[in-house]
């Protein structure tokens, strides 16, 4: 599942992008109407538009609801769109649902509620839930800009081990181990616990287990068990950046590392009425 979120506020961008990075759904992000439809031509993959009303001006809003629905019509896509407010009144909600809105928001909402209420309001539109698959992000080692360190101790024989990242994403990482140790220092299903790296010049701390090695090539991939809730951010931002900001070619995300997307029930709440995902 591909979003694209219509903000200037850097507060509700990381909202967006800290809730739904880790479970699995891809954000995009602009600032301005102007580059809306760009952004939509450029990733096909995106299904819903989280506009977010900025100082109550609810007729850029409506233009924009209009821009959206008459884009999806001309390309023959289903693209859902929804307003993120503070507050609203009922005949501006309808006049939202007449130009193509199908849910609201409240800006102040909590992650796991908004969370829960898209995945709810997905599947009453589709009929299924969405597909969700972690983005994976490659580096190349050979490439200053892209060179990420990583170390952690054997599990097996407490040496310290060190190389370089090869791609991440939140279910784990690739890593191409440096210098010398011996074979035994590694296994597949070991569990390596404190593992250490830098992502933006910010410390990551996990905990990981052993899914792929081989000593000859010097490689090992980890499947992460644990980061914690600021570490999840950080992975998020850093992931964004790549994929929304341009920093590295926007990676699709990995086919291998599908979440399912079986937590998705049947919605409760109408896309007639306004509804918060505080509410749904």
């Amino acid at each position: 599942m591909e979003i694209l979120i219509v903000t200037q506020s850097f507060y509700v961008r990381n909202q967006f992008v800290n809730t739904f990075y880790p479970r699995g759904v891809t954000v995009y992000h602009t600032d301005n109407a102007e580059q809306l439809l760009e952004k939509l031509r450029l990733y096909p993959g995106i299904e819903f538009v989280f506009i977010d009303v900025i100082h109550e001006e609810y007729a850029q809003a409506l233009d924009i609801l209009a821009k959206v629905k008459a884009f999806a019509v001309t390309q023959n896509r289903k693209i859902f769109a929804l307003l993120i407010y503070v507050a609203i009144d009922k005949s501006i909600a309808a006049k939202a649902i007449e130009h193509g809105c199908v849910g609201f928001v409240k800006s102040n909402v909590g992650g796991d509620d908004l969370f829960l209420y898209t995945m709810q309001l997905y599947q009453k539109l589709k009929g299924t839930p969405p597909e969700r698959k972690y983005v994976r992000i490659s580096l190349d080692p050979s490439n200053p800009n892209e060179r990420i360190g990583i170390k952690f101790r054997s599990p097996i024989n407490s040496q310290l081990l060190v190389g370089v990242i090869r791609d991440i994403s939140f279910g784990g990482l690739a890593v191409e181990l440096v210098g010398m140790f011996p074979q035994e220092a590694l296994a597949v299903n070991t569990q390596i616990t404190n593992i250490r790296f830098m992502l933006d010049d910010r410390d990551v701390y996990a905990d990981a287990t052993v899914v792929a090695y081989d000593y000859r090539k010097r490689f090992c991939a980890l499947r992460f068990t644990y980061l914690s809730h600021d570490d999840q951010e950080i992975l998020a931002s850093f992931i964004f950046n790549r994929v929304s900001l341009g920093g590295v070619p926007g990676p699709r995300p990995s086919g291998e590392e599908s979440s399912g997307g079986n937590e998705g029930k049947e919605g409760e709440s109408s896309p007639s009425e306004p509804k918060s995902s505080s509410e749904g």
